[in-house]
């Protein structure tokens, strides 16, 4: 039967892309992942490296067998986890990176309900930027961060795994008083010569340029803020118009009114993000479980809702 640390070891070399990589991560030294990477060669009998210029690559044969040990290597941490739940082990420090101002509803409940179960597990939630969560995620110190993603099919930053939690249109946001405050929807053209607050900067402000350009028109952007709430500020006191997602939280005290608008079509899907090995750490994977059982409750509900507005219009 192969062994799993091997396996274990053969898939770090991959992901790290060199030996030294590899025994820098799992606190080996150089020449004990080498014995145990050629033992296991040896072993199955075909060889699973190979180099490319700096970088040690898996051959045909050592992707399939890592693909497979990422299933086996997934089933054990899931059993390590339900065993620590079954021994009351959930405890320690959960670092969390949240955007600033703008944290879904749902993980708070969230945490409100592991903190109730798990109560030696101290949550320390940091308000961060996407960029700056992202960067402080890979180097270790966050242990999960929530995030946005606004095109489908965009890659995940290398070493995370991202759990898709929920979707909300962006939409046009403008005072109640604005002369479309009164439409239903409204075509993008439509906004060519209007004054707007736009993060240029970020992944939506970049998305909404390009989309701009192509409906014909380059926006006249008076003020660039990156800060979605800070931008619905300045909307609210007269600046311009932006895009928005649907549920990013109202200023408090603003009158601002969001329609759609026809032709953009763009989504903001919340993501939940961890570092790819640490995804089933008992205190990580429990808050993940959690994040994501109340999201689903949540969009449940708000199914029922809809379905109950339905039905008595």
């Amino acid at each position: 039967m192969l062994d799993v640390r091997k396996l274990a070891m053969l898939r770090e070399v991959a992901f790290r892309g060199s030996i030294a990589g590899a025994a820098r991560a799992m606190n080996y030294t150089r020449s004990a992942v080498f014995q145990q990477i050629s033992a296991l060669e040896t072993a199955v009998g075909v060889p699973l490296l190979q180099r490319h210029g700096n970088t040690m690559q898996l051959t045909a044969a050592g992707a399939d067998l890592v693909e497979r040990t990422d299933r086996v290597l997934d089933e054990l941490r899931a059993a390590e986890v339900s065993l620590a739940e079954r021994r009351g082990q959930i405890q320690g420090v959960l670092r969390i990176g949240l955007p600033v101002r703008d944290t879904q509803a749902t993980v708070g409940d969230a945490l409100a309900a592991i903190h109730q179960r798990y109560p030696l597990l101290t949550i320390d939630l940091r308000a961060l930027s996407p960029a700056d969560a992202v960067r402080d995620l890979r180097r270790g110190l966050l242990d999960m961060a929530l995030s946005a993603c606004y095109e489908p099919g965009t890659s995940t930053a290398a070493g995370l795994r991202a759990f898709d939690l929920d979707q909300d249109a962006v939409c046009l946001v403008l005072r109640a008083d604005h002369p479309l405050s009164s439409e239903t929807s409204c075509e993008l053209s439509v906004l060519a010569d209007e004054p707007w607050v736009l993060g240029t900067r970020t992944s939506l402000g970049e998305l909404v340029l390009a989309r701009c350009r192509n409906a014909g028109f380059e926006p006249r952007v008076v003020a660039s803020v990156d800060d979605l709430n800070t931008a619905l500020r300045m909307v609210s006191s007269g600046w311009g118009v932006t895009l928005a997602p649907e549920r990013t939280p109202q200023p408090p005290d603003s009158d601002l009114v969001r329609i759609p608008v026809s032709e953009l079509s763009i989504l903001r899907t919340s993501q939940l993000l961890v570092r790819s090995e640490d995804r089933f750490i008992p205190r990580i994977a429990v808050v993940v479980s959690a994040i994501q059982r109340a999201n689903s409750a949540r969009r449940a509900g708000q199914a029922g809702a809809d379905v109950e507005q339905s039905v008595h219009r």
